[in-house]
Order: C-alpha cells, then sequence, then structure tokens
C-alpha cells in the first residue's frame, strides 16, 4: 500500500512539472501564460500580388496575483516560411530568425483568464515566448530581468475549427 501511495505522489509531482513545462507558470512570472497554435498552423494572405505568411496562435492568460492586470508585453520568436538548411545535429543555441514584441490589453482579476487571438505576419512558426512586462491597474509595472526563466512554448497540440 506505501508503494502505491508513493508512486501515486510521485506521478501527481511529474504531471504538475510537465504542465509547467509545456506552456503554463514557470519560474517567479506573475502571470500565467499558454499559447496554442490554431489549425493548419500558418496562413497565407496576398496583398497587391504578394504571398504573406501569417501565424496564427490563441494566447491565454491568467492572474496568479491578487492585483489586478491591465496589460502585458510578450517577445515571440521563430523562423520564416523561407526554406533552410537543418543540420542533423543541431548546435543547440536555440536561435531564431525573427522576433516582434506584441502589447495586450488585459482586465484579470485574481484567478481569471483570457484568450486573445493572435496572427504574427512573416512568422512560419513560433520558437518560443517570453514574457517582459506586465502592467497592474494602479499602475505599477513589473518586467522580466535579465536572464528572467518566464518563457514558455507555443503546445504543439492544434485546435481544429474555433476554440
Amino acid at each position: 500500500m506505501m508503494r502505491v501511495a508513493v508512486l501515486f505522489l510521485f506521478c501527481s509531482l511529474r504531471a504538475g512539472e510537465l504542465f509547467a513545462q509545456a506552456g503554463g507558470v514557470l519560474g517567479d512570472c506573475p502571470i500565467g501564460m499558454r499559447a496554442r497554435y490554431e489549425g493548419g498552423l500558418t496562413a497565407q494572405r496576398v496583398t497587391d500580388g504578394k504571398v504573406e505568411v501569417v501565424q496564427r496562435m490563441h494566447l491565454n492568460f491568467w492572474n496568479l496575483e491578487k492585483r489586478e492586470v491591465a496589460g502585458a508585453a510578450a517577445s515571440f520568436h521563430g523562423y520564416t516560411a523561407q526554406v533552410r538548411y537543418a543540420p542533423l545535429e543541431p548546435s543547440g543555441k536555440g536561435g531564431s530568425d525573427i522576433s516582434r514584441t506584441v502589447d495586450f490589453q488585459l482586465a484579470l482579476g485574481k484567478g481569471e483568464m483570457a484568450t486573445k487571438p493572435l496572427a504574427l505576419k512573416s512568422f512560419g512558426s513560433v520558437s518560443w515566448i517570453d514574457l517582459r512586462s506586465v502592467t497592474y491597474a494602479d499602475g505599477s509595472v513589473w518586467k522580466a530581468a535579465e536572464g528572467s526563466n518566464c518563457r514558455i512554448e507555443p503546445d504543439r497540440f492544434l485546435l481544429v475549427g474555433g476554440q
């Protein structure tokens, strides 16, 4: 019986750790984030004869603190849709060739969640997202420290249809 209890406890702790790695609460971030691709991965739009690649995502935010959150800024890092060389043995440097910072307007009380749709022009894929800052309703601002681990990767599951 004791072995079963220990196994259950270990599995519960491991599941929480996996949730955090899959995009959720990491380190000392004041809000939780989760990014999900929309079905179809990328969209192509033709404007004035030019084909434009657009990465569509949904970004979920949830407030982990007692103060009301009024906004957040996040940096998206990834790759363009151009053809590129991919080595068989990756260097592990984890670079990207495109990045963009996006500001979000939020109104989150304690424990509340909001979903924001997002269309990132020129992105073929998003590799990771860094939380840069959080603005509270009282006007105060939290900013990520240098080397902060407020970083998530988009879920690898695709949305089919709507949400």
